[in-house]
């Protein structure tokens, strides 16, 4: 695959990953982590950067359609700590757990949970 080819997909890619996540609140990252192991298996360490780089791609993006859903007084602000902070603090121990958890395991878990969102949303 040519350099130019693999930043055309790169950019459609991250464009899908945006528009999902501003659209639907969530699928940029599972985009992005899919295009990244696609492209780049040969290229990380492990696994696991690719979760870590789309996490760190999705939160600009995670933060401009919160402040776009703000300004529109989409945002439901007295119920947002509610959820808001064990997501954090779940955030900061699913970063503590990457670190020591095998990917083989990581991917496992990626996997069971994009499938049961998928069938859930379909049926439920």
């Amino acid at each position: 695959m040519t350099q130019v080819q693999k930043s055309a997909i790169i950019t459609v890619t991250a464009l899908a990953a945006g528009i999902c996540n501003g659209l639907l609140g969530a699928g940029g990252g599972i985009l992005l982590v899919l295009m990244l192991s696609a492209l780049y298996k040969d290229s990380f360490d492990d696994g696991k950067d690719f979760f870590i780089n789309a996490q760190a791609a999705m939160l600009p993006v995670t933060a401009v359609s919160c402040f776009m859903y703000a300004s529109r007084g989409m945002l439901n602000t007295e119920s947002f700590g509610v959820y808001a902070i064990p997501a954090v603090i779940g955030g900061i121990l699913g970063g503590f757990l990457l670190t020591k958890m095998d990917v083989k395991w990581i991917k496992r878990i990626f996997a069971v949970i994009v499938i049961w969102s998928g069938v859930r949303m379909l049926f439920f």
